[in-house]
């Protein structure tokens, strides 16, 4: 007989059908691929050839924010757009969380894995995917304790490509999973409210923009993407 408060040691079944579900819209992902290599290929700052994406995966055991508010907190807000590949339940540690795997163009791989890093101090999520290293051989790891604020222009879904997943998965990467303490029951919350970001100190109207003043900085950390 199992204790109430027992760690999950299986998924429950609503999860694996979830996962079933979620595992078909893949193939959708994957064609419209190629429209997120050429919106970040061509809006490059400087011409590189083909702005490959690299893929990023986090887990996220949903007790304090959604999949979909880190996207906006960690990516958006700081000029990244992400093409979403899959999403999947897990069970880790008798917990019930999401494996969230998404694409980044190549330019901003660098700069997306270490604001990520540095933003999981303030979220509840862990960074699953390997530490990156820039061309002269720095790790992403090594600016961990930083906290960079948003610059420049907010990415938003603005073609097929980013929408897609977003659209199929939407109810997955907006929710909350509840687990009861008999282990039978799960349900999931939606989440509406998206997590704030502290801005600096407000700006001198007068004042260059921050994109301006920044954009050695920028360049520095790899950001090349409008």
């Amino acid at each position: 007989m199992k204790k109430p408060n027992e760690p999950l040691k299986e998924l429950p079944r609503i999860l694996v059908a979830q996962n079933i579900y979620m595992s078909g819209g893949v193939a959708a992902t994957v064609a419209l691929l190629p429209i997120f290599i050429w919106n970040v290929t061509k809006t490059q700052r400087h011409g590189r050839g083909l702005n490959m994406p690299r893929a990023i995966t986090i887990f996220n055991p949903l007790n304090g924010t959604s999949c979909s508010n880190i996207t906006d907190v960690a990516c958006w807000q700081y000029g990244i757009p992400t093409h979403m590949m899959w999403l999947f339940w897990e069970l880790r540690n008798g917990n019930v969380g999401l494996s969230y795997t998404f694409m980044v163009p190549d330019s901003q791989h660098f700069y997306t894995d270490m604001i990520l890093r540095q933003q999981s101090k303030h979220l509840p999520f862990c960074v699953d995917s390997s530490v990156v290293y820039n061309d002269a051989g720095v790790p992403s790891s090594r600016y961990a304790l930083k906290d960079y604020k948003p610059q420049g222009v907010k990415a938003s879904n603005k073609s097929a490509d980013m929408m897609l997943g977003h659209l199929l998965f939407s109810n997955f990467l907006t929710t909350k999973v509840n687990v009861s303490k008999d282990q039978k029951k799960v349900t999931t919350k939606k989440e509406h409210v998206v997590p704030e970001i502290k801005n600096s100190k407000p700006r001198n109207p007068k004042s260059k923009s921050p994109t301006t003043q920044n954009r050695k900085q920028d360049a520095k950390l790899g950001r090349n993407y409008k």
